[in-house]
């Protein structure tokens, strides 16, 4: 399969007997592949990369055998390879083909605490934490949730719904564990904004918050995706002055390519996870993991803003 890269870099792309058969403009080494494919570290465990044809002549071009290539690997890779390499994956084929196209997208976003107890800033204790490890469950217990539905991708006007809902905060005692006071934080900073599909009408304005006054109005091109905006801030109530835990994306749903791309930062406590899952018709249900970070750092690394990007995409075959 040819991509639509014609410059420098992925050309093209095949499944032959368990390994991808890469084209790449530009390289004749495979450690250079491997450092594009994957350029945020090292190669996933188990990937092997190896040269099968390398001409330099009348431009450098080579072709690579990928094998190892698992379903965890593919979610590092960078996203526009990533979209490619689900595109000839017969285990991706099998696991999204459909016999209509994707028609609802669920997005969720969540903060949590993983440790059951955590001790607060000097004088103010402990608290109850969440007490878990990464889960799908859009009902796992987490300190914000956010979420988000596009609906009827295909359609001439789109929509979206979306909830938003904080976990009640337990100030603990630390040697026995009891309660000692409880409130939940506002969900008032939480909000997806920015909807825009193709052909509509909308404000020149891209923030969370609505401007002093009306702005000029333009129309989305045909061309655009679907897109849509998030920003989530929340502190402990509890807390007199407590930073904000602050996580940020921008969604966008490619309806000619049928390409969902996600983007965007979380902070460096506490752990997040994101998770999208959809529905096109009979066989057409998916869900994929979009990005999971444990902590590292504590509380007061919060303050500021996020810090550690993510940058996650799928394709569907229609």
């Amino acid at each position: 399969m040819k991509t639509d890269n014609e410059g420098w870099g992925l050309r093209e792309i095949t499944f032959q007997d368990d390994e991808f058969v890469v084209g790449m403009a530009g390289f004749t080494e495979a450690g250079a592949v491997g450092g594009f494919l994957w350029p945020n570290g090292p190669l996933p465990a188990g990937v092997q990369i190896s040269m099968e044809v390398v001409v330099t002549e009348p431009y450098q071009y080579g072709t690579f055998r990928i094998k190892g290539v698992t379903a965890e690997a593919v979610t590092q890779l960078e996203p526009y390879a990533q979209h490619w390499f689900r595109q000839v994956s017969p285990l991706y084929q099998e696991r999204t083909a459909a016999p209509a196209l994707v028609q609802n997208i669920r997005i969720w976003f969540k903060a949590f605490i993983p440790d059951a107890k955590i001790e607060g800033p000097p004088g103010f204790g402990c608290f109850h934490g969440d007490g878990r490890s990464f889960s799908n469950d859009i009902n796992a217990a987490a300190r914000m949730t956010s979420e988000v539905t596009l609906s009827d991708l295909y359609s001439a006007t789109p929509s979206y719904a979306e909830n938003h809902f904080c976990g009640e905060t337990r100030k603990i005692d630390c040697d026995t564990g009891s309660t000692l006071d409880s409130a939940t934080a506002a969900t008032d900073m939480m909000h997806f904004f920015n909807f825009r599909y193709p052909g509509a009408t909308v404000w020149d304005w891209d923030q969370p918050y609505p401007p002093d006054a009306h702005p000029p109005e333009v129309q989305v091109p045909d061309e655009a995706p679907i897109s849509i905006s998030y920003k989530g801030n929340a502190a402990d109530p509890l807390v007199l002055g407590a930073p904000l835990v602050d996580m940020w994306a921008d969604i966008a749903y490619d309806r000619i390519n049928h390409v969902l791309t996600v983007t965007g930062k979380v902070d460096a406590f506490p752990a997040f996870e994101a998770y999208a899952s959809w529905y096109g018709g009979p066989g057409g249900q998916g869900h994929e993991l979009i990005y999971n970070m444990g902590p590292d750092g504590g509380p007061f690394s919060m303050f500021g803003d996020a810090n550690r990007p993510f940058n996650w995409s799928i394709g569907f075959r229609p």
